[in-house]
């Protein structure tokens, strides 16, 4: 099949095959044109963000908002924030710590970015990549999904702690969970002392059968007593949020749908059924699907 086309500049009329036809509008022009927004967090009254720019060679760039100093870009002009654990990435910022504490593109280091020091190394140990990363207050540390590729064969998935009193200290590392081979949404309870999990194994994907656990973490942060919720129910579990220490969130397929579920005393129950998704895939680790107001309700979204 050809088409005939008509010259921008003249009246002649030339004939090009089918799919060779020139065109002003390129896949490059498209693309460049769409921002994109992800992991938006509030921390010390200002909003921070990735945004996602495609003519910057797809650089992932860390953005703040406050009502006093507006829009702005935090950190140095060619950081990207951006992670690779499991491969499709996911959440790679933090804002906490005074600051935000983000994943960088380039090396797979941890950073702790700010106005004042927009790169100072957290992690510096090769071979490592980190996502879904929280903070643990009161031990001055950061919990994270830790991927190793230091040695051979498949990586080794962990939840891994980061000390944040010497981030320049070899052993400023510590893997608190292992075993299966992956992780997802480490949740820390308000106090500090139960620390909430998703893992899986091969052949299945997340969406298949997940395992939710619960452990309490001793006066070391060593995570003792751990209990599987859902032993032998084989469901999806997604996004497990505590909304305070004794009360545990999290998303389950086990109606057939993606419905949000609460465990509390030793007994799960459906919190709100409806033929409808509240949760989606995890394709990237440590996506966000609903969130508490104050007072306890539930801003969510579904299909």
């Amino acid at each position: 099949m050809n088409k005939e086309v008509q010259k921008p500049n003249d009246r002649d009329i030339s004939t090009a095959p089918y799919g060779s036809w020139a065109s002003p509008v390129s896949g490059d022009l498209l693309s460049s044109q769409s921002l994109g927004f992800s992991d938006l967090q509030f921390s010390d009254g200002a909003l921070f963000w990735r945004e996602h720019r495609p003519k910057e060679g797809g650089r992932f760039a860390l953005m703040r908002f406050s009502e006093e100093e507006g829009v702005a870009e935090v950190g140095a002009p060619s950081f990207s924030a951006k992670t690779r654990v499991h491969e499709y990435g996911g959440r790679a910022v933090l804002a906490a710590a005074g600051g935000v504490i983000a994943s960088s593109g380039d090396d797979d280091q941890l950073y702790r970015v700010s106005p004042e020091n927009p790169s100072a190394p957290l992690t510096a140990i090769g071979g490592l990549r980190f996502a879904d990363f929280i903070e643990d207050s009161y031990r001055h540390r950061i919990i994270a999904v830790r991927e190793d590729h230091r040695e051979e064969g498949e990586p080794k998935n962990t939840i891994s702690m980061i000390a944040l009193d010497d981030p320049s200290a070899d052993d400023n590392q510590h893997v608190l969970i292992e075993g299966a081979d992956f992780y997802a949404y480490p949740s820390l309870s308000p106090d500090g002392k139960k620390i909430a999990w998703v893992s899986w194994d091969h052949p299945n994907m997340p969406w298949d059968n997940t395992s939710l656990w619960v452990g309490d973490l001793d006066e070391k942060g060593e995570v003792t007593n751990r209990r599987e919720l859902n032993d032998g129910i084989g469901d999806s579990i997604l996004q497990p949020k505590w909304l305070d220490n004794e009360t545990l969130y999290f998303i389950t397929d086990r109606t057939g749908w993606w419905n949000i579920h609460v465990w509390k005393n030793g007994e799960v129950r459906l919190v709100h059924e409806r033929n409808a998704d509240f949760g989606f895939p995890l394709w990237w680790v440590g996506e966000r699907h609903y969130d508490f107001l104050p007072g306890g309700d539930i801003v969510t979204r579904y299909i």
